[in-house]
């Protein structure tokens, strides 16, 4: 274009109409390209947010299986001390007997 411009003057019907279109490209170019970061930006942002609801529930999970953990070993805590009372009991009953 910058030859054709020399050659026939920067105010030439071709030469203006290039010119035209050169800036329209340019001019989608730019709307694509802020378009296309602006959708990057909300992806981002959205992926983000459902990373940290993730977590959140991973947290909680990992609250309730600790739970869970300290429960069964309360049960077995409770397991053994009703195994070791209920066989005193039955060794009591047994010398009563006698």
């Amino acid at each position: 274009m910058a030859l054709a411009s020399v050659q026939l003057g920067p105010a030439h019907p071709k030469i203006l109409e290039l010119s035209k279109q050169i800036a329209q490209v340019r001019q989608s170019v730019a709307a694509e390209t802020r378009r296309t970061g602006e959708q990057i930006t909300y992806e981002y942002k959205s992926a983000a947010q459902r990373e940290g609801m993730l977590r959140a529930a991973l947290d909680a999970q990992k609250q309730t299986a600790d739970k869970l953990n300290a429960n069964m070993i309360q049960s077995d805590i409770l397991k053994h001390e009703f195994e070791t009372n209920r066989k005193l009991y039955e060794d009591l009953l047994q010398k009563q007997k006698k």
